[in-house]
């Protein structure tokens, strides 16, 4: 649509010949263009500005055909005055394309590995809800599952459930207008919903991942699928009114984020803000217990019975998600090893940071995060932990850049959601160093080191 309009609007200008006969023909390649698109793709709110132009100029464009050839015309523009009148109409053609180009559709790559997934959802009738317009209530979370599969021609997996809900809630916390993703709606993961797992000789070794405040269970699933096509079993947790937002009631109810589970300490004081922020993270941390409940029922019926290996299990997290992690991980002797991505530890039990985490662990952080005071406690921890593997950061990155919320839009990083480096590339770096550690300590399989004397990573201080 866009190239055809553009040649519309510069065929007097570079030809030097009239509209008639063959002028004519760009437009109606475009309106052609127009109509296939909605046919096969559904209009995007990033066009209509496109949609406007087209139909206006074949509009305009018909009513020039039907009508009778005028008996004269004025008198030619100048050369110079044609080009420019062509090209300025090209540069207002660029700007109704900025949208597109701020946030386009997202195409990701897809695991060469068949990959499966499945919702799976828990109640607790041990843990009261604490958050929520209506708390007093049994806990409830949901679980997203992905795991080595067997081919399957299933449909993929939709990257968020209640896409009609999620979506402006989202679009409204990242600081933008309440339809700017509405163009994702048939965004899918890699992976296919429900395909049946695949045949092995030893169980699956199992990883869940915790994400951080404001995120989501699927906030990160290239991650999860890199980990699943290396052969584990990955569980991420909705942390109900933690997250963005999820769905509770066997589907029924869209649980949006709680902003009262973590006021702003600037209207309650550090005080309050302290004690909301200390319960959040010990919340989080119940709810990887409570996952790991739903994981044994997995492993004891249904499709995945016998499948995975629950002597092998590995956490990891992010923001608040991974100071839930390695709480954990310090106080629960499943977790065999734990992996943080900018683990926020403030809230994290004083007595924990000050006897550290007695299993392995790896920390990575964004470069941005270097001089929050968060770094203080971190290096208690760190110098507490019996076997820190390695604590790194990655150079140009932002604290969101360990999720896929960057790669949203290449001007992330001028949009506050993103660092300078390219969102790809800290992707690829964080995944190939949680394969590379959770092999290690979860399959005694290589150093745990792989990814880190990138120049990235190895040049961040």
């Amino acid at each position: 649509m866009v190239g055809s309009l553009a040649g519309f609007v510069l065929w007097p200008s570079v030809t030097g010949l009239p509209r008639r006969p063959y002028g004519w023909v760009p437009i109606l390649a475009a309106s052609g263009a127009l109509l296939m698109h909605v046919r096969v793709e559904d209009m995007r709110w990033q066009l209509y500005p496109i949609y406007v132009l087209v139909v206006i100029l074949a509009v305009a464009t018909g009513w020039e055909i039907l009508s009778p050839a005028p008996e004269s015309a004025d008198p030619p523009r100048g050369r110079i005055a044609q080009l420019g009148r062509g090209f300025s109409g090209v540069l207002g053609i660029g700007l109704l394309v900025l949208p597109t180009l701020a946030l386009p559709v997202v195409e990701l790559v897809a695991p060469t590995t068949p990959i499966g997934t499945m919702t799976v959802r828990s109640v607790s009738p041990d843990r009261v809800e604490l958050y929520g317009p209506n708390p007093g209530g049994f806990r409830q979370i949901t679980l997203q599952i992905w795991y080595p599969s067997e081919p399957s021609d299933g449909p993929l997996a939709p990257v968020v459930d209640a896409f009609d809900e999620f979506a402006p809630a989202t679009a409204a916390y990242l600081g933008l207008p309440s339809f700017a993703l509405n163009h994702l709606s048939d965004a899918t993961m890699g992976s296919a919903l429900d395909a049946p797992v695949t045949g092995a000789l030893d169980p699956f070794p199992v990883i869940v991942y915790s994400h951080g405040w404001a995120g989501f269970r699927t906030v990160a699933f290239p991650q999860a699928e890199a980990l699943a096509a290396a052969g584990y079993v990955v569980v991420a947790i909705d942390h109900t009114y933690g997250a963005l937002g999820t769905t509770i009631d066997d589907g029924a109810t869209f649980a949006a984020l709680d902003p009262a589970a973590l006021p702003d300490e600037e209207t309650v004081g550090d005080v309050a803000y302290a004690s909301a922020s200390e319960t959040l993270v010990d919340i989080f941390r119940l709810d990887i217990d409570q996952a790991l409940a739903a994981v044994e029922h997995v492993n004891a019926q249904g499709p995945m019975a016998g499948q995975l290996d629950l002597s092998r299990i590995g956490v990891f997290g992010h923001s608040t998600g991974a100071g839930a992690a390695i709480e954990f991980c310090a106080t629960d002797d499943r977790c065999s090893a734990v992996y943080g991505l900018d683990p926020w530890v403030e809230p994290v039990d004083e007595a924990i940071l000050a006897g550290g985490v007695q299993v392995p662990m790896a920390i990575l952080r964004s470069e941005a995060w270097l001089s929050e005071p968060n770094e203080v406690p971190l290096a208690a921890l760190r110098a507490a932990s019996s076997d820190v593997t390695s604590f790194g950061c990655i150079k140009g990155t932002a604290h969101r850049d360990f999720t896929l919320l960057p790669r949203l839009s290449p001007l992330s990083e001028y949009l506050g959601i993103g660092g300078s480096l390219d969102p790809v590339r800290s992707s690829e770096l964080v995944e190939t160093q949680l394969v590379s550690f959770f092999d290690r300590y979860l399959k005694a399989e290589g150093d745990g080191l792989a990814g880190l004397d990138a120049a990235e990573i190895a040049g961040c201080h």
